[in-house]
């Protein structure tokens, strides 16, 4: 493991910071995404920051006094740390452009500076029942606080989050769909990632690692926490934690978190073929 970013201590350096010797306040759900270029963007102090090719920090998104609304928003004149928690998910779209999960819902990036409206609305009244399709993406519900962020190979838009830990599919079109209850360990949303095939991952404390199928419904792929831990406790535990991602060759790497009962803690691999390894786990 190497660090690239953070020193290790609290705080928020300024733009133009080396991103290794930047003091960063980092969330317990900040979000990370990475572009085609290589260039690494990730959510601190209530702003989107980047860490540029000549190795320091900057500020893309946040910072400002303008609140965000249905209407464009200068993205560096957004503030972007009110209410609730503030800024969590990251994820790049179809065409290439910054998708932001905040506490007023989901936000695009675009090329000219600005934040655009895309699903979720704080003031929207909630859906009236779980389930089903709904034609206005301005419901409140899982959209307040969008914590994980993945889209799929038709374009579709995943949010795992809000109050009701559930998890959402936009439609390019622009329909809602309910899809299921998504929870991790600690009350916490579940985890989304994105496979080089453009397949939705999502890691949940109840099931597992699941794939988000053709019919939009979520398929049980990997019992990796039953495999490692089977031997030592009881299979059926909610051990994902917070992060989960696939890697090129469509190996997945998930975190878990036993919580108090059971202390194993740690990163898990799990290859295509079904091989399970540790790759870090914390000292018991």
């Amino acid at each position: 493991f190497r660090v690239v970013a953070g020193d290790g201590k609290a705080g928020s350096s300024p733009d133009g910071t080396p991103a290794r010797d930047a003091r960063l306040d980092l969330g317990w759900w900040s979000g990370l995404a990475v572009a085609k270029n290589g260039i690494v963007y990730f959510t601190e102090g209530g702003r989107v920051r980047d860490i540029r090719a000549n190795g320091t920090i900057n500020t893309v998104a946040g910072g400002g006094t303008e609140a965000l609304t249905h209407r464009p928003v200068p993205a560096l004149e957004a503030d972007l740390s009110a209410p609730g928690d503030g800024l969590a998910g990251l994820a790049f779209g179809p065409g290439g452009e910054l998708y932001v999960g905040t506490a007023n819902g989901v936000y695009r990036l675009g090329v000219a500076g600005k934040l655009y409206w895309v699903v979720g609305d704080p003031l929207a009244a909630p859906p009236p029942h779980w389930g089903g399709v709904y034609a206005n993406p301005a419901i409140q519900n899982d959209f307040a606080n969008a914590v994980h962020l993945a889209f799929d190979a038709r374009g579709d838009l995943f949010v795992s989050g809000g109050g009701a830990f559930g998890l959402y599919e936009r439609a390019a079109a622009g329909q809602l769909r309910f899809v299921e209850v998504l929870r991790a360990q600690g009350g916490s949303p579940g985890a989304l990632a994105t496979a080089p095939n453009g397949t939705v991952i999502a890691a949940s404390g109840t099931w597992g690692l699941q794939r988000i199928g053709p019919s939009g419904r979520p398929i049980v792929v990997s019992a990796a926490w039953a495999k490692v831990h089977g031997r030592r406790h009881l299979p059926f535990c909610p051990c994902f934690g917070n992060g989960v991602a696939v890697g090129a060759r469509g190996q997945i790497y998930v975190d878990t978190d036993h919580g108090d009962a059971v202390p194993d803690q740690g990163l898990l691999e799990e290859l295509p073929s079904g091989r399970v390894r540790w790759l870090w786990e914390a000292p018991s």
